[in-house]
């Protein structure tokens, strides 16, 4: 069974999502090798400055660590995230891969993406920054999700 604050984070992670996508795009291209739309397959590389994997929550019973994560924006303004997640409740780890969907656009500047969730109509609109090869939401919490490109 999994954890009760399991949905709760989750439900942060795709509204960070969702805000990431509003907050990306480019003005510019700022050398070579920097992509000059925000459309790819971005990696989670860290979650509050912490790199993948990270602890959310820890106690003598009880740990939920972000293993990893994807998101992908695609040309058509479709988005797909994917989170895997180790929890660990009595020395019995479970995995799960929890999805988030949604379409993507650019805001009031190209640096700027709006994500918006079709998997829950109640999640707000999320707002992320986008600065080359660098995609950076920050969730409901305040945490920071950062997710590169190749």
């Amino acid at each position: 069974m999994r954890a009760p604050h399991r949905r709760a984070v989750l439900g942060a992670f795709t509204a960070f999502v969702v805000m990431a996508v509003g907050a990306c795009g480019g003005d510019s291209s700022t050398g070579p090798g920097v992509a000059d739309t925000p459309v790819g397959n971005y990696a989670l590389t860290s979650v509050n400055g912490k790199p993948v994997p990270v602890t959310l929550f820890a106690d003598t019973e009880f740990t939920e660590v972000i293993a990893k994560g994807s998101l992908a924006l695609q040309t058509d303004g479709k988005y797909l995230a994917i989170v895997t997640t180790n929890e660990t409740i009595a020395g019995n780890l479970s995995v799960y891969a929890d999805t988030s969907a949604g379409t993507w656009k650019q805001g009031a500047t190209a640096s700027a993406l709006v994500l918006t969730s079709t998997d829950d109509p109640t999640m707000p609109a999320v707002s992320a920054a986008w600065s080359g090869k660098t995609l950076t939401l920050t969730d409901p919490d305040s945490a920071k999700w950062v997710f590169t490109r190749p």
